[in-house]
């Protein structure tokens, strides 16, 4: 099969882990013998070359061109290389995109994967981002495309939550619920002795609420805590973290925006991985596996994971700051317990969450879509 697969971005210009997946996705497809092209179409200019067998095409946005030649420049994409299957995991390109591949008779796989995707209402996590998602047409854009859900021939979530979420705004839709992936680690790089290092990875947004990690590190200032991501936000919130990662306390240390390469060692030199970020704002982190798949065990403060990290023992899940707090310090000076969890986290991540099963598993999707057109 030819496959087509489109997101914001080609990791490494930008990283997200949208971006992430399907350049796993993609690289996987290549190794069972399809033909893959990943078309990029939020990237700072145009561009097209090759990475692990895989075509990546890169185009700018339609806010850069205008909604017209954004258009008139995709439809020409799908028409040249004519996919069997095209999977688009970015929802808000959803409804453009698919009606194109819709009119070329190609069918379309979509993705959801964040809570705020379940819904065709898109609101911030405060009232100026709210606005700024009114002024830049991204309500509108969100609106269209979750409807736009309706004509696909195929859609997936990475979690059974979303999933729960979604179903009642499409009664009747089949939705499909499949895992990321991770690759293994390298025997280098799996947790062996206790650090004292805490360790959050993630981007800098409202939602993420990288603010707590900073403040539990000062309730904690006998552990070393290490924040990876990168600071995107602009205007009040964006000078407000950094104005806060500069007044940290001196426990606490943050490295920017990382390749996958290097945050993978600073979660090995890990003795726990902290998900800070609000019920409503993931699907499925990669640093989750990221971590499991090293070894090391996760607390997650109100996102529970589908219950995994209550059910599985590979961590904890905490339902309010104060407990997140006293489950850390806990954690990390329980250095029996915190093996057995990291252990049973590297079990549970390699019989579960292979790059290889996550494949296979949309490989399948992709063969029925296509052959009930």
């Amino acid at each position: 099969m030819h496959i087509m697969l489109v997101t914001g971005f080609y990791p490494g210009r930008k990283m997200g882990g949208a971006e992430y997946q399907t350049a796993l996705l993609g690289k996987g497809l290549v190794e069972k013998g399809h033909d893959v092209t990943f078309v990029a179409v939020r990237a700072e200019k145009e561009g097209t070359f090759e990475v692990d067998g895989v075509k990546v095409v890169e185009i700018p946005g339609w806010r850069k061109t205008g909604n017209g030649p954004y258009q008139q420049q995709v439809q020409h994409i799908i028409q040249t290389t004519a996919p069997d299957v095209c999977y688009i995991r970015l929802l808000t390109e959803l409804a453009d995109l698919s009606a194109i591949c819709n009119q070329a008779k190609i069918p379309v796989a979509s993705v959801t994967c964040s809570l705020r995707e379940t819904t065709p209402f898109l609101f911030g996590y405060h009232p100026r981002e709210t606005l700024g998602y009114l002024r830049s047409q991204q309500t509108f854009r969100h609106f269209r495309s979750f409807w736009a859900i309706r004509r696909s021939a195929a859609h997936i979530c990475n979690t059974a939550e979303l999933r729960t979420h979604m179903q009642p705004w499409l009664p009747g839709k089949p939705i499909h619920m499949i895992y990321n992936g991770s690759p293994t680690a390298p025997t280098e790089d799996l947790h062996k002795s206790a650090t004292g290092q805490v360790i959050w990875v993630n981007n800098f947004k409202n939602g993420k609420r990288p603010h707590l990690f900073v403040e539990m590190a000062r309730q904690l200032p006998q552990f070393r805590f290490v924040m990876i991501g990168s600071i995107a936000e602009e205007g009040r919130y964006g000078r407000w973290l950094k104005e806060m990662i500069k007044n940290a306390p001196s426990n606490l240390h943050y490295l920017g925006p990382l390749p996958v390469h290097e945050t993978n060692k600073h979660i090995s030199q890990s003795d726990l991985l902290v998900y800070t970020s609000k019920a409503g704002v993931e699907g499925f982190g990669n640093s989750f596996l990221q971590a499991w798949f090293r070894g090391v065990p996760t607390a997650s403060l109100s996102f529970g994971l589908d219950g995994i990290l209550e059910r599985e023992r590979v961590g904890f899940f905490a339902r309010t700051f104060e407990e997140l707090v006293t489950g850390v310090k806990r954690v990390m000076e329980d250095e029996t317990e915190r093996q057995v969890m990291g252990e049973r986290a590297l079990a549970y991540a390699l019989n579960n969450y292979q790059v290889s099963t996550m494949v296979d598993k949309h490989e399948l999707l992709f063969k029925r879509v296509a052959k009930s057109t």
